[in-house]
């Protein structure tokens, strides 16, 4: 996704795209993108620094946390950055100190402008901590490892209980017996 500097009118350029979801690279084992991505946005010239400001939609695939199980996820996310030229440098000056300006920028090439990686970080941090399939999941059996949503197993009926909870499972049913009376 990029864009030649030289090309960008004074009033700034606006766009409405579909890009193919290789170029994102999102393809982890947890969670990928099979479709293209809508991007919608404007890009501006002002002397030699780019400004982007748009949104992204994406239709990703992810790993529920708790199941295993793939399900869709819609992330619809805005997406702003702004690019300078990158600095020379010498081949001697192996460190140089970042300036106060360069800090919230990206850099850019050649001339040309490639909002990939900025649309590519939307879309990640729109992304959940858990991954859930749905609100209510109850995950994978830890002794057989059926899904707990398609069918209840039988392995909690004969598990055998921690010696050190008993007391508290003899409490609770006094609890109970009290309630009942």
């Amino acid at each position: 996704m990029e864009f030649e500097i030289d090309r960008i009118p004074s009033n700034g350029l606006d766009f409405d795209i579909s890009v193919n979801a290789d170029e994102f690279e999102i393809k982890q084992d947890d969670c990928f993108l099979e479709k293209p991505v809508a991007v919608k946005g404007e890009i501006k010239l002002l002397k030699k620094e780019v400004y982007f400001k748009g949104k992204a939609k994406a239709d990703l695939k992810l790993i529920c946390s708790r199941c295993l199980a793939p399900f869709p996820f819609l992330a619809e996310t805005n997406v702003s950055a702004r690019f300078i030229p990158k600095p020379k440098s010498d081949d001697l000056e192996m460190e140089r100190q970042m300036l106060e300006e360069e800090i919230d920028a990206e850099f850019y090439l050649h001339s040309k402008v490639n909002l990939t990686t900025s649309v590519r970080d939307a879309i990640l941090l729109t992304l959940p901590m858990m991954q859930l399939c749905k609100k209510e999941c109850q995950g994978l059996c830890s002794e057989c490892g059926q899904n707990l949503n398609e069918s209840q197993c039988k392995c909690g009926d004969n598990a055998a209980i921690d010696p050190r909870f008993e007391k508290l499972k003899q409490l609770k049913e006094k609890l109970q017996d009290k309630e009942n009376n």
